[in-house]
């Protein structure tokens, strides 16, 4: 199994594994059970800009080939100094610890990179989740919705120790018990793929270019339902 960095020949492997999501992760994940991703916003996820946003994906080998089982990323916020994250784990891959990984990785990521907070939002009902968080150092806070908690860690230049990832012979591919192991937060932007499709200059390119602020964001959509 490996965990590294998202790169631009991930698009077809991070269509699968959107597509293979259970009704049940997709809402955890992206506030839609019947969310789906667009080839733009595939290509938009696998090539963030380096200056904005850090994701990581972890693979694992089956069939003869490696297939994308989890992500995770943080994108800054303007203040440069806090930053929100969101992971995601396959069905037949949570319960192994994969998430655990996933969140200390974004972690010593973003300590490295001076940052001073890491938050995100999670679905109240996301209790695996949230507990998960709370392992990891992260402390609850409210928000204007009673659905949502905010889960927020304070970095100040700390570094988390990494654990080894789980062994690939140990998992069977059988989806293990409890819930998923998800975040919300930041979401795809369906503006930025625009900006990737149609070009700077296209007159949409510049309506809405924040993940946060873009209407078509799929956790927008679901603070608004």
């Amino acid at each position: 199994m490996t965990l590294r960095p998202v790169c631009p020949e991930d698009v077809e492997r991070t269509l699968r594994f959107v597509e293979s999501l259970s009704y049940g992760t997709r809402y955890f994940r992206f506030g839609r059970g019947d969310f789906r991703l667009e080839e733009a916003e595939a290509r938009c996820i696998c090539s963030p800009n380096p200056t904005e946003c850090v994701a990581f994906i972890v693979l694992a080998a089956r069939e003869g080939d490696e297939q994308e089982v989890a992500s995770g990323r943080y994108c800054l916020d303007a203040d440069g100094r806090s930053c929100e994250f969101a992971l995601v784990v396959g069905d037949d891959w949570q319960g192994n610890g994969i998430a655990h990984r996933l969140i200390a990785t974004l972690i010593d990521s973003a300590s490295r990179r001076g940052l001073a907070r890491m938050y995100g939002r999670v679905l109240a009902t996301n209790r695996s989740m949230i507990a998960l968080a709370q392992r990891m150092g992260f402390h609850l806070k409210p928000t204007e919705s009673r659905a949502v908690v905010e889960v927020e860690r304070l970095l100040d230049g700390d570094t988390t120790t990494l654990p080894p990832m789980p062994p690939t012979q140990s998992i069977d591919g059988t989806a293990p018990e409890g819930p998923a192991c998800l975040l919300p937060g930041p979401q795809v932007c369906r503006n930025a793929a625009r900006r990737a499709t149609r070009g700077a200059d296209h007159p949409a390119a510049g309506v809405n270019a924040s993940c946060r602020a873009c209407p078509w964001a799929p956790w927008a959509n679901h603070r608004r339902g």
